[in-house]
């Protein structure tokens, strides 16, 4: 069943299912298919955090992304570079940020093109992570940056389980 439902290029996904099965004995979907019926009988609520602004989300990133060139990053990559068993194909060498900076430590393009390719990349996954919130039903949205963020959302949560 997993099989079917994972694309054949999805190294990833494929070498997931393979793990669940070799330490269990049951396959991917047996487990899906169990937690979908845990969920029916399980009331969630759903918070997500949501920066109203593009603009201000933009500027935060940016910070943000600074911040971690300050901080060492690159040196941090240069590191993680120097590990025999670690290659840039490795999923945790696939993540925004350190994609770049490998890229820029391998010769292919200058410190400040890869902080721009990083600012890119992450912007690009912030914007698919808005559409994927918008896209989920029964979700109630907070704005981080608001100084009463965690009494709202406290209230809320008391709300609901009264």
């Amino acid at each position: 069943v997993a099989a079917a439902r994972i694309k054949p290029n999805d190294k990833q996904r494929i070498q997931r299912a393979l793990e669940v099965y070799l330490v269990s004995g049951k396959p991917l979907s047996e487990w899906h298919s169990e937690a979908a019926e845990a969920e029916e009988q399980i009331g969630f609520t759903k918070i997500g955090l949501r920066i109203p602004s593009r603009a201000d989300l933009h500027e935060r990133i940016d910070a943000r992304l600074d911040l971690m060139f300050e901080q060492g990053f690159v040196h941090e990559v240069r590191v993680l570079m120097s590990r025999p068993s670690l290659d840039r194909d490795a999923a945790s060498m696939r993540s925004v940020g350190y994609r770049q900076v490998w890229a820029h430590l391998a010769g292919e393009c200058s410190l400040e093109e890869s902080r721009y390719r990083a600012l890119v990349a992450t912007r690009q996954l912030a914007k698919r992570q808005i559409t994927w919130l918008r896209s989920e039903s029964d979700l109630t949205g907070f704005d981080p940056l608001e100084a009463s963020t965690i009494d709202a959302i406290s209230a809320f949560l008391c709300d609901k389980i009264r």
